[in-house]
């Protein structure tokens, strides 16, 4: 028990964890359709439901194919979610850095008796926590929006024979 302790406080711990997540969530956003399929052959019931948003999915792709400017503004809206996931990641990574930095400016400052360098260690892990759970989830969701957007870019590319960007 004392050793699961250790772990927790440890920031490398915490970073590793979110790392995995972040790969994990990769994976879950690419492998999440070849799973569905998998368990609709047992389920009769998920099999309506997955046909019910493949159906839904249709409608999307056929949508971004049929309308540039549609098509811009989901490109532009996936870009904003990975550049939310990118500034969450580093925040999540720079969290117990400043942490530290700060406690050594308060240290070295000559009013280091009014400097108030006792962060609660909860406070940071709950930061720490919060950053790489939010990153994790929004990293999700941008690899899922991916898919979704990219085919709805290689439709508009076949029906106008443009050719593929390298």
């Amino acid at each position: 028990m004392q050793s699961i302790i250790s772990n927790i406080k440890d920031p490398s711990w915490w970073f590793t964890v979110f790392l995995v997540g972040i790969i994990v969530s990769i994976f879950a956003g690419f492998l999440k359709d070849w799973i569905a399929s998998l368990i609709a052959r047992f389920s009769d019931s998920f099999r309506e439901r997955r046909k019910a948003k493949a159906a839904r999915r249709e409608v999307l792709f056929e949508a971004l194919a049929n309308n540039e400017i549609f098509l811009v503004l989901s490109m532009i809206r996936l870009m904003g979610l990975v550049t939310i996931s990118l500034l969450l990641l580093g925040i999540f990574a720079s969290v117990p850095a400043l942490v530290e930095l700060k406690e050594i400016i308060c240290a070295a400052s000559p009013a280091a008796d009014r400097c108030t360098t006792a962060l609660h260690p909860l406070a940071t892990k709950a930061l720490i926590a919060a950053t790489g759970g939010l990153a994790i989830l929004t990293n999700y969701r941008a690899s899922s929006r991916f898919s979704l957007v990219m085919e709805g870019l290689r439709r508009y590319r076949k029906r106008r024979d443009l050719p593929r960007v390298v």
